[in-house]
């Protein structure tokens, strides 16, 4: 798994050391996001520069998906989720979203995100009670292998 180097189009870090790799992300990106015709090249043109890009995998699955390559979308999704585990936390979340909405779980996608951000927005608002609900809620769910979240913001 490569460190985080880069940034995206967004200024969000990546977990990718090549340029070529985030450049062709930006741009699938920019074209899922516009319904352009191109996506699926432009995230295997990202993988083809950088096979380890997780999040380039997870969404080239997201345009197969949406293109109705419903078992290659999932293949790919599949190859995505057993890579996220190595991944800073927004990219591993980021990951783990999308696997549900290839499977069919938008629903549930969006609201673990909805509760993620709540949570983070507690924590960097520096109110650690209000947030202790939402992180006992999450942890019961899906407990964290990692640092406590509380802990890791301190």
């Amino acid at each position: 798994m490569t460190a985080v180097s880069l940034r995206d189009l967004y200024g969000n870090p990546v977990s990718s050391a090549s340029r070529v790799a985030v450049d062709a992300y930006d741009h699938g990106v920019r074209g899922l996001l516009g319904f352009s015709a191109d996506i699926i090249d432009s995230f295997r043109a990202a993988l083809e520069a950088d096979p380890d890009f997780v999040l380039a995998r997870a969404a080239l699955a997201v345009s197969l998906y949406l293109a109705e390559k419903i078992p290659q979308g999932r293949a790919e999704m599949d190859e995505a989720a057993a890579a996220a585990a190595a991944l800073p936390l927004r990219e591993r979340r980021h990951v783990e979203a999308l696997a549900f909405w290839v499977a069919g779980r938008g629903s549930h996608a969006q609201r673990e995100v909805f509760h993620d951000t709540l949570l983070e927005a507690d924590l960097r608002a520096g109110e650690p009670e209000r947030a202790r609900p939402l992180l006992e809620r999450r942890l019961a769910k899906r407990p964290n292998p990692g640092r406590h979240w509380i802990e890791a913001r301190g």
